[in-house]
């Protein structure tokens, strides 16, 4: 209903509605609590819980931006998923293996129970509203919640990574 509604008002309002409710969404996922409890352990504290939230709020905030917009616009999934995704394996050569597959169940646990019920419910309202189709502009938006946090995951992974070097240069050490 307020995909509907809004989509109605003003379609480009969607835009802005749609990454705060992304944003929101996901810090109320348990699945992501558990992760950034991890993360946090993993990293021995370099990566902080608070920051790991705001990268996966971020991270979804922007995917149902960019999915609005595809909504919005009508343009196809592709121009969307496979430069996201080629951007993910490009990364995957250059941060810490650990953070690959952190940033892959980031993904995973970003599109969990509360995604599907919120975000999905918000993409099927707001694709009628615009006379889009709302069976493949909601399917695809489970695709974006779950593309948009493997890159940011693998972009603090390069920030850690940076981080140890940087340690490590300054103790005489060796990095990761």
């Amino acid at each position: 209903q307020i995909g509907y509604a809004i989509g109605t008002y003003n379609q480009y309002l969607l835009l802005l509605v749609g990454a705060v409710i992304g944003a929101i969404t996901v810090l109320s996922e348990p699945s992501v609590w558990v992760l950034v409890n991890q993360v946090q352990e993993i990293t021995q504290g370099h990566i902080k819980k608070p920051l790991m939230l705001v990268a996966l709020a971020i991270g979804v905030g922007l995917s149902l931006f960019l999915a609005m917009i595809r909504v919005i616009t009508g343009l196809s999934i592709w121009y969307f998923v496979l430069p996201t995704y080629a951007l993910a394996v490009l990364l995957s050569f250059f941060v810490p293996d650990l953070f690959v597959g952190l940033s892959f169940d980031s993904g995973s646990v970003s599109s969990g129970p509360m995604a599907s019920t919120f975000i999905l419910a918000f993409a099927i309202g707001s694709s009628v509203s615009v006379g889009g189709n709302p069976l493949t502009d909601a399917f695809g938006v489970i695709i974006f919640v779950s593309m948009t946090p493997v890159v940011i995951v693998e972009l603090l992974g390069l920030v850690y990574k940076r981080t140890q070097k940087k340690m490590a240069a300054s103790k005489g050490g060796k990095s990761i």
